[in-house]
């Protein structure tokens, strides 16, 4: 059966379309309900005022997107900052009405290196010049690998539920936090 052209805003939470029986919904196309979705706060459009400053119009969004160096929120081993590294951006965000979408990243061409400074010289660094340039930290180093596993185990634990956070993006291995390090 096809998807209905009119959003069903008579659906409710308890319809088989929403039950998490597989068998009900195997034979269910989805139903789109405005109920739902609507005054969802992470929904619409996602600015950058950070990156790209203020929107040149009044377009509506409730979503800001924001690259954070982990350098900014890790100081030392087991040592964090998220007082001064990540707290002015949430807060600001949060004072224009949006939820932040974090991006934490160590290399990201041409932006500074987000290798924490403890770990300068310590970890193995391969220069690039693709698309701005930067280098490449050794993601198999034990040292590295426990500075993200520990940074992540804190952050969690501090930002947990926090209603000012949308999403947490996973930025933190490869070129631009996608996993990779082509070319």
């Amino acid at each position: 059966s096809a998807v209905p052209l009119e959003p069903d805003d008579t659906a409710e939470p308890t319809d088989p379309i929403y039950t998490s029986d597989k068998a009900a919904t195997q034979s269910i196309d989805f139903v789109y309900n405005r109920n739902m979705t609507n005054g969802n706060p992470l929904k619409g459009f996602v600015t950058s005022i950070e990156n790209w400053g203020q929107p040149a119009n009044d377009f509506p969004l409730s979503l800001e997107f924001a690259y954070v160096p982990l350098s900014a929120l890790v100081v030392n081993a087991d040592q964090y900052d998220f007082e001064n590294g990540f707290e002015p951006l949430i807060d600001a965000s949060a004072s224009r009405n949006h939820h932040i979408i974090l991006r934490v990243y160590i290399d990201y061409p041409n932006l500074n290196s987000g290798l924490p400074s403890y770990l300068n010289g310590v970890i193995d660094c391969e220069p690039y010049s693709d698309y701005g340039g930067g280098c490449s930290p050794d993601y198999s180093d034990p040292e590295l690998q426990s500075a993200i596993l520990n940074f992540i185990s804190v952050f969690g634990s501090a930002y947990d539920g926090d209603p000012r956070i949308a999403f947490v993006q996973l930025g933190l291995l490869g070129f631009w936090g996608e996993w990779h390090t082509y070319p």
